[in-house]
């Protein structure tokens, strides 16, 4: 039976989010047992949150915390 991962996650959501977007937030709730740090990307989900010069703050986002995790 999976039990969960007990590690640490950075789920990284759209400040401007759809009504017709579901939760992934909640599903990533049921399967984390550890912390869940949430990172405010600017923008929505129609693209602009993976373009310059909002997907540096996915990057950095990523970078701090592998740099966290002991990584270089």
């Amino acid at each position: 039976m999976y039990q969960g991962y007990a590690g640490t996650v950075t789920f990284s959501r759209v400040q401007i989010r759809e009504s017709n977007v579901s939760d992934r937030l909640a599903a990533c709730r049921k399967v984390v047992r550890g912390r869940i740090n949430v990172e405010e990307v600017p923008g929505g989900h129609g693209g602009v949150a993976v373009h310059e010069p909002n997907v540096g703050v996915v990057a950095e986002s990523g970078s701090r915390e592998g740099r966290g995790a002991g990584r270089p």
